[in-house]
């Protein structure tokens, strides 16, 4: 996305965002699954996935590929080859491949548009993905991208090829985030939080809308200036002033001066829905907003980046969740490891429920996250709709940090486990990760006192 008048807003980190990040980022370091970023348009999935590669492409090497341009066979065989600095065929980036797992390192190749892949291209990419020297995928597209990817899941005869991120449209909350962060340099919102809210039921949560709506605002705006005299526009420009600290004291009006572009955009959009025009409001919403918002040239968007905090040095805690009560660390009642230099002391395995259930059981993992808050928030959040004797939470390593896992289980059968995750998908709006137990118990029992 291009600029518009406002300031390019850095990633703002909305909380269910964040959490579908870091388990795109779990899963590209102990997954082989690839990910598929779903969304409606204008959701920003575009935006998620840059941001995604900007995390990446830290630690890993990095290829960025957009749909839209790079969507032959060819095309894409010689956009890996100028990444890779070899020759354009799928021999010589195999042998890429092979001499990049020879020092321990990994390649994660990002596709945005994926669902404008060629049949030929979508292939190439999937089958290395799921051979033991290829490439970690992540793929944002369409449905069409989906129904390509249950497609070969099922030439496979498998379940668990891919992992689906789904992004939703912005609540109001959230959307008076993402506004507040493209001024966050002003340090004050120029809008009430009245036209706030106008401006979220205009584009129905969707960033790329929102972005539309203020960028018209502001053109509105500024054609109006124009059309008066210098001594005036200074007026102006004092009255818009003390507008804006007036806001600070006094957000919501029901003056005649609230009457704006905003507000002539809502208005018609009520006018629409009050004649019954289109089967739905969204329908309405996108009708007024792309006949009334949306200049004659093509509207620019802004990328949004942000860096994530660094993680604190490694604790290992078991968290045991009690029924219907908040997670709470009690260090009297959880086993906690520490390295203690003592050459004669001898290694105790960590105590963790999930060591007693059978290894040929199964469990969702629902999150894994850099902080223990926010896996506490995470299991809060859902404890009513989950069975919270299900939920568990354990600390281990991500590229030697802490790194706090959210498990639910465990489950007999991986056929429980799979119709299990189906239901949670449609409540947590992402798809749960299927572990066997006997593999997290590997990963517990790794993890050792002295």
């Amino acid at each position: 996305m291009a600029k518009t008048e406002f300031e390019s807003p850095k990633y703002i980190n909305i909380k269910d965002r964040q959490q579908q990040l870091d388990m795109i980022l779990h899963l590209q370091e102990f997954s082989s699954m690839l990910i598929y970023v779903a969304g409606e348009e204008g959701v920003g999935k575009s935006q998620f996935l840059h941001h995604v590669h900007d995390q990446l492409e830290v630690h890993h090497q990095t290829i960025l590929i957009e749909g839209a341009v790079t969507h032959s066979e060819s095309q894409l065989v010689s956009v890996l080859a100028d990444n890779l600095a070899c020759l354009a065929s799928l021999e010589s980036i195999e042998v890429k491949l092979e001499n990049l797992q020879a020092v321990s390192e990994t390649l994660h190749v990002l596709v945005d548009d994926a669902h404008l892949l060629s049949v030929d291209a979508l292939e190439i990419l999937l089958a290395k993905a799921l051979s033991n020297n290829g490439w970690h995928l992540i793929l944002a597209g369409g449905d069409k991208l989906e129904e390509s990817l249950e497609s070969f899941q099922e030439q496979l005869a498998r379940d668990d090829i891919f992992h689906k991120i789904e992004l939703l449209p912005l609540s109001l909350e959230q959307a008076t985030e993402f506004i507040s962060g493209m001024y966050s340099s002003a340090n004050v919102i120029p809008f009430s939080s009245k036209k706030i809210q106008n401006i979220w039921q205009l584009s129905s949560g969707l960033p790329s809308k929102i972005l539309e709506i203020i960028d018209h605002e502001q053109r509105v705006n500024m054609q109006l200036v124009a059309k008066l005299p210098l001594g005036h526009v200074a007026a102006v420009c004092l009255i818009a002033i003390a507008l804006t600290f007036s806001y600070l004291y006094q957000q919501d009006t029901n003056s005649v001066h609230d009457q704006d572009a905003i507000a002539d955009l809502l208005a018609g959009k009520q006018v629409l829905v009050a004649s019954g025009l289109g089967e739905n409001e969204n329908e309405n919403v996108a009708n007024v907003v792309s006949e009334m918002v949306a200049p004659k040239e093509n509207l620019e968007r802004t990328e949004v980046v942000q860096k994530n905090e660094s993680a604190k040095d490694e604790v290992v805690v078991s968290l045991p969740v009690k029924p219907k009560e908040p997670i709470n660390v009690n260090h009297e009642s959880i086993a906690v490891a520490k390295v203690v230099k003592n050459k004669t002391s001898t290694l105790k395995p960590i105590d963790h429920k999930l060591l007693n259930a059978a290894a040929n059981s199964y469990a969702l993992q629902l999150l894994g996250v850099r902080s223990r808050d926010s896996a506490q928030q995470f299991v809060d959040r859902f404890s009513r709709e989950l069975n919270v004797s299900k939920l568990d939470i354990y600390e281990t390593k991500y590229k030697g940090q802490p790194w706090f896992v959210v498990v639910y289980g465990p489950f007999s059968n991986k056929d429980i486990a799979n119709k299990e995750a189906g239901d949670l998908s449609k409540t947590l709006k992402s798809q749960p990760w299927i572990r066997p137990i006997s593999k997290i118990q590997e990963d517990i029992r790794q993890l050792q006192v002295h």
